[in-house]
């Protein structure tokens, strides 16, 4: 060789080095297409594709939307999107070919993806693969033109007819059809669920956007595009919907929500949000949607007010809250309608039971005796065997405690019913 003479064997050498490559490859496409093919035929989500493929090719994935917010990502990717916004525009207009991307000192291969683009609507997103260093992208560009296939025929499926131009985030058919309740089973549910970047297995609330004036999907989404990762879907032009399922945080997201509805109200001033009570999952999210579509209503019908409304808040809901599952169509047990009947109860008259258990105070026994007599003090007083000026004192003191306004026939309703069906409960033992 140092001669400059070519080694005898060297054309032997290269063609045994380009089949074992080409059986490599040969190998790992058929992993691939197995491993799609598996992952797909058992409902999987796109966070369980993407670890299919992980499975094979031993790389991170990401599916991510235009401007960066992460869709899907395998296991062990990182959870923000490693690449910038402006990159991700310039490799999807680039065409349809792979093309590399370097972020953060490492190498991403970009595959677009564009599911709909048969019927029209190019709605692109990109698929990220992770490269490993000084290694060819052999594996990689073989991995992304086999799954970027099945990613676009599993997201156009979700996707609707008429989409007519308008708006539209890669998430939103997903999380609308999750919403509605078009899902043909829980397990279809919770893969819905797992595609869309939530948990399955944890409590869900649903924030309803509501007005009677057109176009609401594009003003909340303007004043929640900085919020990344959140699942929305608008419903029409007067519903805008957002599923919540972190419980651990729920005071600083309802924050948000207000200051959002307050964002929208200033070129909207009749828009309000309704957020749902806890279900079990997102596979009941149907009910949470229609509960607040309820209650939408009835703020529409001047029966409740407020730019937030919390379908969790029965002292400000009285007997809707009370019967607002019910109404809904949640599974109800019998021991979930005691519990909630009880947990009616203490939402009520909670703060008062609380103080006379640590003050030896009579308010309960004072508002019980107050309501039988109509409100009237000299009969109330009469009957408790006090002067008028204390019984005054008492029902002061209840009306701070409780927060209610004792001259509202509303409250008083609510108030009686909720010492009855203490009395209820406290004699079912």
């Amino acid at each position: 060789i140092s001669s400059g003479t070519f080694p005898h064997n060297a054309e032997s050498t290269l063609n045994r080095l380009i089949i074992e490559r080409r059986a490599e490859l040969y190998r790992i496409g058929s992993d691939l297409s197995r491993a799609l093919s598996t992952a797909t035929i058992s409902g999987a989500g796109l966070g369980q594709l993407l670890d299919a493929v992980r499975g094979v090719i031993e790389r991170p994935l990401l599916l991510v939307e235009t401007h960066g917010a992460v869709v899907a990502r395998s296991q062990d990717a990182p959870a923000d999107c490693p690449v910038e916004p402006a990159a991700i525009a310039a490799g999807l207009r680039a065409g349809d070919q792979p093309r590399l991307i370097g972020a953060e000192g490492h190498g991403w291969l970009l595959q677009p993806i564009q599911p709909g683009a048969e019927t029209g609507e190019r709605r692109a997103m990109a698929l990220l693969i992770g490269l490993a260093p000084d290694a060819s992208s052999e594996p990689e560009r073989l991995a992304a033109s086999q799954i970027a296939a099945t990613l676009e025929v599993v997201l156009a499926q979700a996707l609707p007819a008429d989409g007519g131009g308008r708006e539209w985030s890669a998430r939103e058919p997903l999380v609308a059809e999750l919403l509605t309740g078009h899902l043909t089973s829980q397990a279809a549910a919770e893969s819905r669920a797992r595609m869309i970047g939530l948990d399955p297995t944890r409590p869900a609330r649903v924030a309803l956007f509501t007005s009677p004036t057109a176009g609401l999907s594009h003003r909340a989404r303007s004043v929640l595009s900085d919020q990344r990762g959140r699942a929305t879907a608008a419903l029409g032009e007067h519903e805008f919907a957002a599923l919540i399922t972190d419980e651990d945080h729920l005071d600083i997201t309802l924050v948000d929500l207000a200051s959002a509805i307050r964002r929208i109200q200033r070129a909207d001033p009749d828009a309000r949000i309704v957020v749902s009570e806890p279900v079990a999952s997102v596979a009941s999210a149907e009910v949470a949607l229609a509960e607040t579509r309820i209650l939408a209503r009835l703020a529409t019908a001047g029966l409740l007010g407020g730019e937030l409304i919390r379908a969790d808040d029965p002292s400000r809901l009285g007997v809707f809250g009370l019967l607002l599952p019910i109404v809904a169509g949640a599974d109800t047990s019998p021991n979930d309608l005691r519990a909630r009947l009880a947990g009616f109860a203490t939402a009520i008259l909670g703060p008062l039971e609380e103080h006379d258990r640590r003050r030896r105070s009579q308010l309960i026994p004072t508002v019980e005796a107050w309501l039988r007599h109509g409100g009237a003090l000299a009969p109330t007083a009469d009957a408790l065997g006090i002067h008028r000026n204390t019984l005054a004192y008492r029902l002061q003191r209840v009306a701070e405690l409780g927060a209610y306004d004792l001259d509202d026939p509303q409250t008083r309703f609510v108030l009686r019913l909720a010492l009855d069906l203490r009395s209820l409960t406290v004699a079912a033992g």
